[in-house]
């Protein structure tokens, strides 16, 4: 009893109503299917030692197993989806601690040695975790993300500890001390030792200066005699001991590790009752340490493995050649009588009669157009333009069919133009930015920040009204036309950055109506702002949702968006774009994929009045948004179709060396036959009776392989203004990549998708995520609910896949894979670095991971599980985590460019990579600019086991980068003809597109390469491309013209 109230004295607070809660696998996702096999080896595995010396505990593939110290069949102690990590035994021998996230989320979870049900303690608690010397408290060795130290009672209740103690080791046997981990404020680390009862610390031990911060998993013995520590050196895992009598200090342990994860913890290790053992996992053995001698035995283990899996959602797709409907309308607005609609897509300017007409073209120009805007007396229509060579302008164009009218003179970005009530002048944003000589046209975020003009329609002279505006947001006119509405990044009066709305009178006078919080300034986080005409209401797009907020006649200015949640807003469009206030404000209208919606603003006020009464009865509302649920007024069906780009003629390439990917099928001579861009024949040139009609291309001494397929491309695709053509684009098709997946850009990369399939700009075929899925701020998943809204709206678009980036917690993670298999989209996933959040991947029956984890260890329990898991992986070696890049393995090569090369790729950007290719050389070595290959080996040991890798060069180098990422994979180890496989054939599976992409068969579409060298020879062949055929229209590649025999 003096030993329990002497620990509370170390406490400063005590939680109220705090209890633990007993928990089997609460999952949303549930167990359907379990991957089985044995194994002798363990990968990361975290080890303790029983208090009677007897018996080991270690986890292995998320899950824990008890064996003798002697060694022999190992127990499983749990099982299901949680990923269940760092077990720790309790002094008295009848508990294990360790981190689980069966509820969802890490915790500090404590079960039975014998099995059964757990208890869960805390949240967010990612340590170790460390029992009390009588073993009824529990902790974690270091502060959760909010700052806080908390311990456990296990009967129930919680208290904080004091912040004098920072990262736990261990208690002293006799409860009287606690040991802790600090680094000084001069550098210094050290342990301190800290007197519960007298609640003061002192230094116990001081570290030497050499290479501290490679220190891990420090511990001082039971009995105070030593203490022990890992040490990391590049690849190099060292098991130190400092004997605290003697001062001497010895190498235990030596050990390589592959890929170390210094901030995962790895490698926990447990030290006996009687200090005189350390057991400890690494190599894939369990060693059990003589501490006096240093003699080191094995404990030989056999693992029955039964890892417990959710559903594979792996969706199959097929790719349409017929016309496209295009989803990518933007900035529709009715016209002033209501009976025609104008909006943007496909880089062009379209008006429909209303409600159901055909859209037609405004009027046809050498230029992209966008942001249309109409007349006060709906003649004209205003809009921005943009060409790669004289850049933007602004221009009307009349119902006519007359060529269009410029009115502004300098070229520039311009944005938004919104017309006077008279009709004499057009306010518009321009951006202030250039590049050599050339405007900023934007990033994939948006356009950013510029200037607020107004223009006269008839001369064209112009004056600034405002120096730094948002140019995503929307400016307007009032009523009585004598004041100007805007968005404003400055304000003198105020100070600071915010976004703040400003009525200007078209006198002189300002003031401020509406003011926004710091994360408003980013473009991301509150966009498309805009007043009603009449001041009544502030609408905006926040996470690709519409709100509306009344605007207050206090006197005071509203809160655009209130971080600290006193004035809810009402969230009305769970996905839209472009508001517009119609009528004067009595009608506001948005548009998001192929749909145009009106609705009476009082209708999302009446609504929110019910939300609120909702809220009043107790209902379970998240306190900073009222989401209402409305029916448009008027939902119209934009129906703009547009034919693809496809091949209608008849193609023969004969006599040509075909590697089809089918298993290992190669036609040393033979012919393809393609019609309407698909293969008709695939088989040997005598087996083959070319028609008479068809263009026939003699390949003798050719290599035809399937277009390559990259599954991570970052392409950096502008927003809201996009350009005629992008060189990065263009590279990509003509180093061969006839398919794309941008795994992280915006809702605007759904626009270049559809102009590269209808011919418009030249690239790849591309598949999107829109923007990836990342954590608050970005996007607020709270239930299952929020996460199939944001699926439902990519499926609007036209989206096959998901991209997940990040979600704190594994909950919000499965809610995410949930609602991607109820609507029939996959769900890809960037890696959590470490392994805990890389198996919970695989666990979930996600269809993809992005990049490789830091694997630490990695041996065959790790391969077999994720070939077995049928989840694809792209390891994008060219951006590795804790290795180089294999990027700068070949930079070389952009110091003898070629003509292709110099073609395609800035001169600037050449000499970039070149000169950071002989940087790297000269201050690393070659040896270093080779550890990819340490990740590389891994992959292919995967693959080697059935496991389905797949190329994505992360947008490294465009388009030759992922002929880099193919020798890479190649380099670690897999043959010519299996490295060609992870570009093509299994790349297309992890799209679902198998049935039409990633081979050479009848009936799949015409993707291919023409080589005039065998990659099966020398993989670095995949480079000397002398054709690409996509679609069935054959190309250049030197060029990308269109080849004609």
């Amino acid at each position: 009893m003096i030993k329990k109230l002497a620990l509370f004295c170390l406490y400063i607070a005590t939680a109220r109503g705090y209890a633990q809660s007993r928990v089997t696998d609460v999952l949303p996702i549930k167990i359907s299917r379990t991957v089985t096999f044995s194994t002798q080896t363990g990968s990361n595995m975290s080890v303790d030692i029983s208090p009677d010396g007897k018996q080991v505990v270690f986890d292995l593939l998320g899950d824990l197993y008890i064996v003798s110290v002697d060694g022999g069949l190992a127990r499983q102690l749990t099982r299901g989806l949680a990923v269940n990590t760092r077990p720790v035994w309790s002094p008295k021998g009848d508990k294990i601690a360790y981190i689980s996230d069966a509820t969802g989320i890490d915790r500090l979870t404590v079960i039975n040695t014998t099995g059964g049900q757990s208890q869960s303690f805390g949240t967010k608690e990612r340590g170790v975790p460390i029992w009390g010397t009588e073993g009824d408290w529990i902790a974690s060795n270091s502060r959760n993300p909010a700052g806080d130290y908390f311990m456990y009672y296990l009967g129930g209740g919680r208290v904080k500890v004091t912040p004098d103690i920072n990262r736990i080791t261990n208690f002293s046997p006799d409860s009287k001390f606690i040991y802790c981990d600090h680094i000084k404020m001069t550098g210094e680390r050290c342990i301190m030792k800290y007197d519960i009862a007298l609640g003061i610390q002192n230094q116990f031990f001081e570290f030497d200066s050499e290479s501290i911060e490679n220190l891990q998993n420090i511990k001082v013995a039971p009995d105070g005699s030593w203490l022990s520590y890992l040490v990391l050196n590049n690849v190099e895992y060292n098991l130190v001991v400092i004997d605290l009598v003697g001062k001497t200090k010895r190498v235990l342990a030596q050990w390589y590790c592959k890929v170390p994860d210094p901030g995962s913890g790895a490698f926990q290790y447990g030290i006996s009752a009687d200090s005189k053992k350390i057991v400890i996992g690494y190599g894939g053995k369990l060693h059990l340490i003589d501490v006096p001698s240093g003699k080191n035995d094995t404990i030989s283990f056999l693992a029955h493995v039964k890892v417990d899996m959710g559903k594979l959602n792996d969706n199959h797709f097929k790719l349409d050649q017929n016309s496209l409907v295009a989803k990518y309308i933007r900035y529709a607005h009715a016209s002033p009588d209501g009976k025609r609609l104008v909006f943007a897509a496909l880089s062009r300017i379209y008006i429909m009669d209303l409600p159901n007409g055909t859209p037609r073209l405004l009027v046809d120009q050498p230029v992209n157009q966008f942001q249309p805007a109409w007349s006060p007396d709906g003649h004209w229509v205003a809009y921005t333009s943009w060409s790669d060579k004289t850049f933007g302008q602004v221009w009307k164009a009349g119902m006519n069919g007359a060529p269009p009218i410029q009115i502004t003179k300098e070229p520039g970005v311009y944005h938004n133009p919104t017309w006077s009530n008279d009709g004499k002048d057009i306010v518009v944003g321009k951006g202030g930015r250039w590049f050599e000589d050339k405007p900023w046209i934007g990033g994939r975020d948006g356009p950013g920040y510029g200037k607020l003009l107004i223009v006269g329609v008839k001369d064209g002279d112009a004056r600034i009204i405002a120096d730094s505006i948002p140019l995503t947001s929307r400016q307007v006119f009032s009523l009585t036309g004598d004041s100007l509405i805007y968005t404003s990044l400055h304000n003198k009066s105020i100070g600071g950055t915010y976004p703040y709305l400003i009525v200007q009178s078209l006198g002189n006078g300002t003031r401020v109506i509406a003011t926004g919080q710091p994360s408003g300034a980013d473009e991301f986080f509150i966009r498309q702002i805009i007043v009603s005409p009449d001041r009544r209401f502030i609408v905006y797009l926040r996470q690709e949702n519409l709100h509306l907020i009344p605007l207050l006649r206090s006197g005071q200015p509203s809160i655009i968006y209130d971080e600290e949640q006193q004035l809810p807003v009402i969230r009305f469009a769970r996905g839209g774009f472009d508001p517009h206030w119609e009528k004067g404000g009595k009608i506001l209208s948005w548009s998001y994929a192929n749909k145009y919606y009106q609705v009476d603003p009082e209708k999302i006020v009446n609504a929110a009045f019910l939300a609120v009464k909702k809220r009043v009865k107790g209902e379970t509302v998240d306190p900073a948004v009222l989401d209402v649920s409305i029916v448009p007024d008027k939902t119209i069906t934009i129906n703009l179709k547009v034919p693809r780009r496809v091949s209608t003629t008849l193609v023969a390439l004969k006599n040509a060396r075909i590697i089809t990917m089918q298993d290992n099928k190669v036609i040393e001579k033979g012919t393809l036959l393609i019609r309407n861009g698909r293969l008709v024949t695939v088989e040997k040139s005598d087996h083959v009776k070319i028609p008479d009609g068809a263009i026939v291309v003699d390949l003798s001494g050719k290599t035809i392989m399937p277009g390559l397929i990259d599954l991570h491309d970052h392409l950096r695709l502008t927003a809201e203004i996009f350009p005629q053509q992008k060189w990065e684009l263009m590279a990509n098709l003509a180093y061969g990549i006839t398919t794309a997946r941008e795994p992280s850009g915006s809702h605007d990369s759904f626009g270049y998708e559809e102009l590269i399939e209808t011919g418009k700009m030249i690239g790849p075929r591309l598949f999107n995520v829109g923007r990836a899925v990342r954590d608050k701020p970005y996007y607020e998943i709270n239930k299952l609910e929020d996460a199939r809204i944001i699926v439902q709206n990519r499926a609007r678009m036209g989206a096959v896949l998901v991209k997940q980036y990040l979600q704190e917690t594994r909950q919000r993670r499965q809610w995410l894979l949930l609602a991607c298999e109820e609507a029939g989209l996959n769900m890809t996933n960037e890696v959590e670095m470490g392994m805990r959040g890389f198996l919970g991947h695989i666990k979930d029956g996600s269809s993809g991971i992005e990049h490789n984890p830091l694997w630490g260890e990695a041996f065959e329990d790790v391969y077999k599980l994720v070939a077995a898991s049928g989840t694809y992986l792209t390891p994008t070696l060219q951006a590795t985590h804790g290795t180089s890049s294999a990027k700068l393995q070949f930079d070389s090569l952009f110091c003898k460019a070629d003509k292709r090369l110099t073609h395609y790729f800035p001169n600037e950007q050449i000499d970039q990579r070149c000169m950071q290719w002989k940087e790297m050389k000269d201050n690393s070595g070659l040896q270093f600019l080779q550890s990819f290959l340490n990740h590389s080996r891994i992959n292919a040991e995967i693959y080697a086991r059935g496991g389905k890798i797949t190329m994505g060069s992360h947008g490294e180098n465009p388009g030759i980068g992922a002929h880099f990422e193919i020798w890479a994979l190649q380099m670690g180890g897999l043959t010519n003809l299996e490295a060609l496989r992870t570009a093509t054939i299994l790349a297309a599976g992890a799209l679902g597109m198998q049935k039409d992409l990633g081979s050479l068969e009848a009936g799949k579409i015409a993707d291919l390469l023409i080589l005039d060298n065998n990659p099966l020879d020398d993989i670095q062949h995949t480079i000397d491309i002398r054709y690409i055929m996509k679609n069935g229209i054959l190309y250049n590649a030197n060029t990308l013209e269109v080849y004609s025999p």
